[in-house]
């Protein structure tokens, strides 16, 4: 999704329209958890790897 696309659902013809906030307020909510478990996945690789190489001190 763009900022031209957003500005559309938002701004455009019918903006007001429930099922476009509606489809929208879930397209957010999906994007919002994909990023999250992405995030997650990242952080749990990171430390793994950090732990691996941390050096004995």
């Amino acid at each position: 999704m763009t900022l031209e696309n957003l500005a559309v659902v938002l701004e455009g013809p019918g903006a007001a329209h429930p099922e476009r906030r509606r489809r929208l307020e879930g397209f957010l909510a999906l994007q919002r958890q994909t990023t999250v478990e992405l995030l997650a996945a990242s952080g749990q690789q990171a430390s793994a790897s950090s732990w691996r190489r941390r050096p004995a001190g």
